[in-house]
């Protein structure tokens, strides 16, 4: 409808204070409005925000490396039947050899569980010694605890959060307590740690106490998903905190490089000839990982 329509119809004499205040009213929220909005926009990201919307980035770039081939989808469903499993109380231990997929697996985890956009749930993820505020156990701890006593501010307005410790012994009680109290919010957590096998032991005096912080009983409705070099020297202790709940990923058989590489060129609108098929086949031999495959489409890409 035509503004000026409306504005003709108003009668000058009895509705001119009316039309006064409406377009005050209107002009003081409109202004109101675009200045909260542009306090946001310019307003700098606290350290907690950078940090988690780093490892958000990271994995939103891995997970679309991630190739659902029939291994690596057997893979994902072991680790969806932990994840809806209320009865294991233990984390998850996901372990391969490097390049195995390990970090485009729980990428895509991810993703998968963003995109159900529940309520009910919370996901977090950390990549270890990626430079974002989790190269220690005490960097990584704080990190984690930051961001669930923030999520727990924003469920229950009467909690009153205390200030963190600042040494590795007391964040490694301090992390227990805060996963208890985000249970007992009751909603949903998950928790993806890749790489925890490359956690700097500069902060505690013996490597075999970096994990000690990690609870091998989780609170009901709190889940953990680790993954670690299964030839690491910390394999041992890692997979003694999973209780027998974990999987390993191997490497791909060549059916699966192919069908990486295929799906990945198909989306660029490319394909490779024949030659080409035949030389990379020659390069990866039998058996190969996906971190391989991700390279190899890169050079024919």
């Amino acid at each position: 409808e035509d503004p000026t329509q409306i504005l003709n119809s108003v009668d000058s004499e009895g509705d001119d204070g009316y039309l006064q205040n409406f377009l005050d009213v209107f002009c003081t929220e409109m202004v109101a409005s675009l200045e909260k909005a542009a306090d946001i926009k310019e307003r700098d990201p606290t350290p907690l925000e950078a940090d988690v919307a780093a490892h958000v980035a990271i994995a939103m770039t891995h997970q679309d490396y991630y190739y659902p081939s029939q291994y690596s989808t057997l893979i994902q469903e072991s680790v969806l039947r932990y994840l809806d499993d209320k009865s294991i109380t233990s984390p998850f231990y996901v372990h391969g050899p490097i390049g195995s997929g390990k970090t485009f697996l729980i990428s895509h985890l991810l993703k998968e569980i963003l995109d159900l956009k529940t309520d009910d749930s919370v996901a977090i993820i950390r990549f270890v010694g990626s430079g974002h505020s989790t190269s220690t156990g005490i960097e990584l701890m704080s990190s984690l605890c930051e961001q669930m006593i923030s999520i727990i501010g924003t469920i229950d307005a009467t909690y009153e959060p205390r200030e963190l410790p600042h040494t590795f012994e007391d964040m490694a009680h301090t992390f227990p307590k805060i996963l208890k109290l985000f249970a007992e919010r009751r909603k949903n957590l998950i928790i993806f740690l890749d790489g925890l096998d490359t956690l700097s032991s500069k902060d505690v005096s013996e490597p075999a106490l970096l994990f000690s912080w990690l609870p091998t009983i989780l609170p009901r409705g709190v889940k953990i998903v680790y993954t670690g070099d299964s030839k690491a020297g910390s394999h041992a202790a890692l997979a003694s905190l999973s209780q027998g709940n974990d999987v390993k990923i191997d490497k791909w058989g060549w059916a699966d490089v192919e069908g990486f590489i295929d799906s990945k060129l198909e989306k660029r609108g490319r394909k490779i000839t024949l030659d080409q098929r035949d030389y990379v086949q020659k390069c990866v031999g039998d058996f190969s990982t996906p971190l391989t495959a991700q390279l190899i489409m890169h050079e024919v890409a």
